[in-house]
């Protein structure tokens, strides 16, 4: 009891240094500021009081189920790999096999209380959470920042199960609209609107004005001949992005 009553203070204080990291402002540049970072590149506060807020909602998000998914499902899957798959390549999917058709969520669990799977969970959270703690970053979009800027992503294979698991449980299906999906992609996203600025031109747009600007060039190329010689979908298309025109930036 003791140690979750020190889990939830802690928990109080993370939610209060997040809650300030995630406060962020528009500066005079167009780019996104905490108060703190505001205040020593602009100056007055007061400054800050008449900024444009940043809805919280598109920055960037950071979740428990990313962070920690891959490794506990290894841990998981491990447990219950029999132990001379190694040996047979076509044991494992014939075993899960057997495991969907005449499994039960009994046998199951002895196969995991045998493996001590619940500590071996319990030691991996722990064990990534306090490297995480080294960062010393308190929300999402702080860490993308961070990295972004020491150029500091890290990348990694994943394990069997995320091969055979494929790209859906991670992006969702393919959509067969193709162009309505490029356009909610780029234009109705939760960070459509986010503004970022380039590294070779320095020049600060978003993928809404990025990708209306390629589309306003299309929709100026149908437009100039007649619609009605050319191909239905062409047609369709036309006038799906017309629709979108006013939205191009000047």
């Amino acid at each position: 009891a003791e140690d979750v009553r020190a889990l939830l203070q802690a928990l109080a204080e993370e939610v209060q240094i997040a809650r300030k990291e995630a406060d962020r402002r528009t500066g005079e540049d167009g780019k996104p500021y905490t108060r703190e970072q505001f205040e020593t590149k602009f100056g007055a506060s007061r400054k800050w009081d008449e900024a444009k807020i940043i809805d919280a909602t598109n920055q960037q998000v950071w979740s428990i189920g990313e962070f920690l998914g891959s490794d506990l499902g290894d841990i998981v899957a491990q447990a219950i790999t029999p132990p001379v798959a190694q040996k047979d390549p076509l044991l494992e999917l014939a075993f899960a096999r057997a495991v969907g058709q005449k499994g039960t969520v009994k046998a199951i669990k002895h196969l995991l209380e045998q493996q001590d799977v619940l500590t071996k969970i319990a030691t991996k959270i722990l064990e990534s959470t306090a490297k995480l703690c080294a960062n010393k970053v308190a929300t999402g979009q702080a860490m993308h920042d961070k990295f972004a800027m020491e150029g500091a992503f890290e990348f990694f294979f994943g394990g069997k199960p995320d091969y055979f698991g494929g790209l859906e449980p991670r992006i969702g299906p393919p959509s067969a609209r193709v162009l309505e999906a490029m356009v909610k992609e780029h234009c109705d996203s939760i960070d459509s609107e986010v503004a970022w600025t380039t590294g070779n031109y320095g020049i600060t747009t978003t993928s809404k004005q990025e990708f209306l600007c390629v589309a306003g060039e299309i929709i100026d190329e149908l437009l100039a001949d007649d619609l009605r010689a050319l191909p239905s979908q062409w047609h369709r298309i036309g006038q799906e992005l017309k629709q979108r025109d006013s939205e191009r930036p000047s």
